[in-house]
């Protein structure tokens, strides 16, 4: 019997940290985000910048972007990554710490986190390799890869791509080529590799139906002052008068 235990307390450990094999002394690991997870506004809705992380322009090889996933509650379509022999897709290279990785992993619900193998990663800077890989070459590298029953093709037209989502994606292009003096190079490969053929767009500037547009991000942080501000005005008196009552002080 104590045997037995033994065994499935095994299992089940081995099924809870199997996405998260690690060196026992590296507390982070590398996410390649090729979406929205480019744009640091959006990426740091979700978590902030570790202090002193690097994020790295790079592509991933033999594979292609697809605009070929439903998003029902959000009536979009979301971008997708799909094993493709000879093309390659640019994105952002970055560090997430270890307790910060199930806020990404709750962001990306509708995709799985998926080990990239690293031959199939190069640097847009040479000079970046040694960040990641350094002098063991034990670092593990994810992306997010969606779930099956999210696909849809491109033939369902009246599925289209919001283009909130799709400007959120091509600013994080830019700010990757600014942000590393790449001169244009990683925004003409975002351009070549978006994938945008064959999928239709529908204009929703007015009410951006991504979330992490800069407008939706601004009406919650928007909302979340005047909460605080009402808080301030109100709540707050009134508890530190109790506080007072019962403290003295």
């Amino acid at each position: 019997m104590r045997s037995t235990r033994h065994t499935l307390f095994t299992l089940l450990l081995s099924l809870m940290t199997s996405n998260l094999t690690l060196a026992a002394d590296n507390d982070t690991v590398w996410i390649f985000g090729y979406g929205s997870l480019m744009s640091t506004l959006a990426r740091t809705a979700t978590a902030a910048d570790a202090e002193g992380a690097e994020y790295l322009p790079v592509k991933v090889h033999d594979m292609a972007r697809k605009w070929n996933l439903w998003i029902a509650k959000a009536s979009q379509r979301a971008l997708n990554i799909e094993v493709s022999p000879g093309d390659s897709v640019n994105g952002l290279l970055f560090g997430v710490k270890i307790k910060d990785l199930p806020a990404f992993d709750l962001r990306e619900g509708s995709y799985n986190r998926v080990k990239i193998a690293k031959d199939k990663v190069s640097f847009y800077r040479e000079d970046h390799r040694n960040k990641v890989f350094g002098t063991h070459n034990d670092a593990e590298i994810y992306a997010y890869l969606p779930k099956s029953e999210l696909y849809v093709g491109p033939e369902e037209t009246e599925k289209k791509i919001a283009m909130s989502y799709l400007d959120t994606v091509r600013s994080g292009c830019v700010e990757v080529d600014q942000n590393n003096n790449l001169n244009g190079q990683f925004i003409m490969d975002c351009h070549k590799t978006l994938g945008l053929e064959g999928y239709d767009t529908f204009q929703d500037e007015d009410q951006p139906a991504y979330i992490r547009h800069p407008k939706r991000l601004l009406e919650k942080a928007e909302q979340r002052v005047d909460f605080l501000k009402g808080y301030l005005e109100k709540d707050w008196p009134n508890y530190l008068e109790i506080v007072r009552k019962y403290w003295g002080f």
